[in-house]
């Protein structure tokens, strides 16, 4: 079960995950399966449906309850065994969701998009603080805190990371920490795991 989102990309997005935009969570769910069958569907139809490398248009690969632009998705960490078919099937989303090519993955996406709809998911809430939007900020929050809990090196490199950010300038830089924003991200969610024993 995923989350709907409207995204969009620059060609900068193909080498710097955190260049994608989530321009708003719509609220549908929907199966991965799903969104890729009517990708494919509105991309034979349409080669321009996903929105190709423009910011100013999202694409609508497949369609909400309201009728909104479906143009992303992400899978939700809604128990372990539902989680475990959810992963195998994270790469070529991403990879498709960044560089419009399934093949186009890459380990810094899963380490970046999670993060990015969660920063999204924290300013609606700010925005349109309600039962809604409550809900969404938990389970976003939940899938990000579980990618964190089954990946000890993400931890370490986060750790790492927010070290060297406040102990000296040469941590500040765009090829050190490409987001701050994103790193502000990753670290909120490492406050969210349990103490380790």
């Amino acid at each position: 079960m995923c989350l709907s989102l409207a995204i969009s990309r620059s060609e900068a997005t193909i080498q710097d995950p955190t260049k994608l935009i989530v321009n708003s969570i719509v609220p549908t769910f929907m199966s991965l399966d799903s969104f890729m069958d009517s990708s494919i569907y509105n991309l034979k139809k349409n080669q321009d449906a996903a929105g190709g490398f423009d910011y100013a248009n999202q694409g609508q690969l497949a369609v909400g309850a309201g009728n909104e632009s479906v143009s992303g998705v992400m899978p939700l960490f809604l128990f372990q065994e539902h989680w475990e078919i959810a992963k195998r099937k994270l790469g070529p989303l991403f990879g498709f969701m960044c560089t419009l090519d399934p093949m186009g993955y890459v380990q810094s996406q899963m380490h970046i998009i999670p993060y990015l709809v969660l920063l999204r998911a924290i300013e609606d809430v700010a925005t349109n603080p309600c039962e809604y939007t409550n809900k969404i900020l938990r389970l976003v929050m939940q899938t990000c805190t579980n990618l964190l809990a089954k990946n000890q090196a993400l931890k370490q490199e986060i750790i790492t990371f927010a070290n060297t950010f406040i102990k000296t300038p040469s941590g500040r830089t765009a090829d050190v920490v490409a987001s701050i924003q994103v790193l502000t991200a990753q670290i909120l969610s490492l406050t969210e795991l349990p103490a380790e024993e």
